[in-house]
């Protein structure tokens, strides 16, 4: 590859070429001087992104904001079991909405009380819900007049009533 090809690569294209090259056994001294570009103009490229050469690997990587080099293969692995998790939620939400519950005062389980202006004493906590339960959630709070934290709240009432009987 020459110059005029590389520098129309977009940078993580070109990362992925130095990489390449890397894994293969070239320098990046041999590497620069294929492409007819200083190994100082990669390096600031890559760095400028926020890559640094690992040593060990020899491969260029990405540190983090404290200037430490994030394990590509630990990366891979909490990436797959984020996707894990993320479709654990999806496969059991799709289950849940199937399942019909028995409740002993008979009311449907997506009923929802009549809105009020008395306000319970509330505490502030962050919570991390999968973006499509969230969509969910404020469509329905739309449809219904609620806003989201009441409709967490009226789902949360409802699961600890049910797990303290």
């Amino acid at each position: 590859m020459d110059k005029i090809q590389f520098n129309k690569l977009e940078i993580l294209k070109q990362l992925e070429y130095v990489n390449l090259n890397l894994k293969q056994g070239q320098t990046l001294r041999a590497i620069a001087e294929n492409i007819g570009i200083s190994k100082t103009t990669i390096r600031e490229r890559l760095f400028k992104i926020g890559y640094t050469y690992n040593a060990t690997n020899k491969l260029y990587e990405k540190i983090n904001s404290e200037g430490i080099q994030i394990d590509h293969e630990e990366v891979k692995t909490q990436q797959e079991k984020a996707r894990e998790v993320k479709n654990h939620i999806r496969d059991t939400t799709k289950k849940v909405s199937d399942i019909v519950v028995d409740r002993p005062d008979h009311r449907p389980i997506y009923s929802l009380p009549v809105k009020t202006n008395i306000k319970p004493q509330t505490q502030a906590f962050n919570i991390v819900m999968a973006k499509v339960l969230v969509k969910r959630l404020d469509y329905i709070g739309k449809a219904k007049g609620y806003s989201r934290n009441e409709l967490i709240n009226y789902i949360c009432n409802m699961v600890i009533d049910d797990l303290e009987k």
